[in-house]
């Protein structure tokens, strides 16, 4: 697959031209690199293509490049636009996701307070009803 996924990529850069070039009519056709989703997709198809050499295997942070693959399934959000709107709003969420995560561990840790300034060293011992050590 990552012979067919080069040769796409390849056969796209020699129709839309690879950073220079003037975008076409319809304004959403530009220079290959120039948008992001195509960036992404070159990025796996360029460590694909290079962890199929046998002197990759030797290297560890191409071994780590190779786990990227998984990000493989990315190139069909570049063709379905429904599907990139609904990748772009999730990423536009990340920002307030993490600020909700922090007011979330912000009242944890005033709760955790609380729960060791009252009940701190009250457990240590088991008692029963009438004052008797079990």
């Amino acid at each position: 697959f990552a012979a067919l996924f080069a040769a796409e990529m390849v056969l796209r850069m020699a129709v839309q031209g690879v950073v220079l070039g003037q975008p076409g009519d319809d304004e959403t056709v530009g220079p290959y690199l120039r948008d992001g989703w195509n960036q992404l997709d070159a990025f796996i198809v360029v460590v694909s293509v290079v962890s199929l050499f046998p002197f990759a295997r030797d290297y560890a942070a191409l071994r780590l490049f190779r786990t990227l693959r998984a990000f493989r399934p990315l190139r069909l959000v570049h063709r379905l636009p429904e599907l990139r709107i609904v990748v772009n709003a999730l990423l536009r969420s990340i920002p307030k996701v993490f600020t909700m995560l922090f007011l979330f561990l912000f009242f944890l840790l005033i709760g955790a307070i609380l729960g060791v300034s009252q009940f701190g060293g009250k457990f240590t011992r088991c008692v029963d009803g009438d004052g008797e050590l079990v």
